[in-house]
């Protein structure tokens, strides 16, 4: 891997040099899978971790990290879905197969363990996230305060099988996430992130029903469990802990990313996102970590220490990669590094592949341009459903989904 990522910087450095007129010193990002699945049938079908243990799916997987590796990507990172019922996984309803069981059983966690050394003996970098908004986990079911939503909160719990808030918080330290972590050696994870595709809210008066209900959920689940999380994986040396950040997306298919500055947002605490609309969750729950850590005196060094964020370009007139980076960029200058002590480089969590592999080399040729800013980018190969690529103003057409990704070509 490592004379395959040499050759690569050296590729795009001759490329920004022509394209530059100049010669410039260029270091590839770093190029990730965000690895799920075997085969395109996705989660639920070819969802790997919770069967490691059946028949030839540990063998194939270690044959796909191998190929992945030997194509050029640098780095994995897995989510672990929790929510399943605490039986077999062959037991489980068909939709929550892929989800361990919330508490884990013992053969979940022995899958998780051998998934890790897996990864680390293929000789690639490993990021976990977990994954809670699923099944028997999911916390924006159910209330924490039954003030928030009447008629819907007449009392506290969460969860579909509305659990106490106390079984809920045992479930969820104990029973899982300190059991997750002793399944990991020292030095095998890198990045390891509470959840993913945050969104909190220091401001739950400003909202109402079901979203001040959900949001406070989600404040609760970061509150109670964060600094849990974190004190035992800094403690064990088993990965730094984070949280990465979404964006949402652009509601008007006809403005390019570029454009999409739609600044309809009310007077309030926030004037800075005026013109950058893409902050406006991050800086949301930005605010609301740094005032939770305050609160509880964490210390700094569990802050997550990069913003790493996802989003996607799906509609056939929001414009190319490049633009999708650049407005990322000027955004998070504009709102959140100086206001957070967040550092010059960011990380792209998870954002479409491209089988089209013009495009492809576009969304990593831009950020290859922007290496001074982005870090790493993770291509997104589970197949939910199809999603849509679109480009510089061509019909819409679909991404290439499947389990493994072994073509970078490009990047």
């Amino acid at each position: 891997m490592q004379v395959f990522r040499q050759v690569r910087q050296a590729v795009l450095g001759l490329a920004l040099t022509i394209l530059g007129g100049l010669s410039i010193a260029a270091q590839s990002a770093e190029v990730g899978v965000a690895y799920h699945a075997t085969g395109p049938g996705g989660l639920i079908s070819d969802g790997f971790l919770t069967r490691y243990h059946q028949g030839g799916t540990r063998a194939l997987v270690q044959s796909q990290l191998s190929s992945m590796q030997s194509a050029g990507v640098d780095a994995i990172r897995t989510a672990i879905w929790i929510g399943a019922e605490t039986v077999p996984v062959d037991n489980r309803s068909t939709n929550r197969r892929y989800m361990i069981a919330f508490p884990p059983r013992p053969q979940d966690l022995t899958n998780i363990k051998n998934y890790v050394d897996d990864v680390n003996a293929a000789g690639l970098t490993l990021d976990l996230a977990l994954k809670w908004g699923t099944g028997r986990a999911d916390f924006n079911v159910g209330c924490v305060n039954t003030s928030d939503q009447p008629g819907y909160c007449s009392t506290t719990g969460l969860g579909p099988d509305h659990m106490s808030l106390s079984t809920f918080e045992n479930n969820m330290k104990p029973l899982t996430i300190a059991k997750i972590i002793q399944q990991i050696s020292p030095g095998e994870v890198r990045y390891f992130y509470y959840d993913a595709e945050v969104i909190y809210d220091p401001d739950l008066g400003s909202l109402s029903g079901s979203a001040k209900r959900t949001r406070r959920n989600n404040n609760w689940h970061f509150e109670k469990g964060y600094g849990y999380f974190a004190s035992i994986l800094t403690s064990q040396n088993k990965g730094t802990p984070s949280v990465y950040y979404i964006i949402t997306r652009n509601p008007n298919p006809n403005q390019t990313i570029r454009t999409w500055s739609w600044n309809i947002l009310p007077p309030g605490p926030y004037p800075a996102l005026y013109g950058h609309r893409t902050m406006y969750h991050p800086v949301r729950t930005a605010t609301f970590i740094e005032n939770t850590f305050a609160a509880k005196g964490w210390p700094s060094s569990w802050k997550p220490p990069r913003f790493d964020v996802s989003f996607y370009l799906d509609t056939p007139n929001q414009g190319l990669y490049d633009d999708f980076v650049q407005k990322l960029i000027s955004d998070y200058d504009a709102v959140m590094k100086t206001a957070f002590g967040f550092p010059n480089e960011l990380g792209i969590a998870e954002t479409t592949y491209f089988g089209n592999s013009s495009r492809r080399s576009n969304a990593c040729t831009a950020s290859a341009l922007n290496n001074s800013r982005v870090e790493s980018f993770f291509f997104w190969s589970t197949p939910y459903s199809q999603e849509r690529e679109g480009g510089n103003g061509s019909p819409g057409y679909y991404a290439t989904r499947q389990g493994p990704i072994t073509n970078i070509s490009g990047c």
